[in-house]
């Protein structure tokens, strides 16, 4: 069943009864998206969390007309701009599918109904929100006290499912290198 990762990704997180599943499972939407097309467009105010099923995406920004990487999402992850998702402002962030995707998207409106109306989903809500404060923190520190090679290593070893899928000139982008810097450092760790 379509849905079935999603209850498994909630219940290694949170206790969920037959009655709150059932209550959740008819708000869930699937969307598929074809390689290159976006969920979401710098200015769109974003409605929804997405966890992604299949595929791959990545979420980005651009400024001077350079597209700068700031994450990837494979299967069995959320994703959302959510500082437009919480804030119900226009978001700066691209979301694209760099694989064909299969996502399970919920509404804003249902998660504020699901915090009030069954206790676990706050606890969900709690833990994704710590998890999220941790990846952006962990992140932030990457670029600032990290040199290049040593962030090329960190996600080779974090990431390595990735290496491959992702073409090199985004996770150069990602790493806050150019193509040509990342082709040197990997040169570097073969010799």
């Amino acid at each position: 069943m379509v849905f079935d990762q999603i209850k498994k990704y909630y219940s290694n997180f949170i206790p969920m009864s037959d009655d709150d599943w059932n209550l959740l499972k008819p708000a869930l939407r699937l969307v598929h998206l074809k390689k290159g097309e976006k969920l979401q467009s710098e200015g769109d105010i974003c409605n929804d969390v997405t966890f992604c099923n299949k595929g791959l995406l990545k979420c980005y920004h651009i400024k001077d007309d350079k597209e700068y990487v700031e994450a990837f999402f494979t299967e069995n992850e959320y994703l959302s701009d959510y500082t437009s998702f919480l804030l119900r402002i226009p978001g700066k962030l691209y979301i694209e599918a760099i694989e064909d995707c299969e996502l399970v998207l919920l509404d804003y409106d249902t998660i504020q109904t699901f915090y009030s109306r069954v206790d676990n989903f706050q606890k969900f809500g709690r833990l994704m929100a710590e998890f999220l404060f941790i990846q952006i923190s962990l992140r932030n520190n990457s670029l600032l006290f990290e040199s290049p090679e040593k962030r090329y290593i960190n996600f080779s070893k974090n990431r390595p499912d990735l290496i491959q899928r992702v073409p090199q000139y985004m996770i150069a982008s990602y790493l806050g290198v150019t193509p040509e810097a990342l082709s040197r450092i990997r040169k570097r760790l073969l010799s």
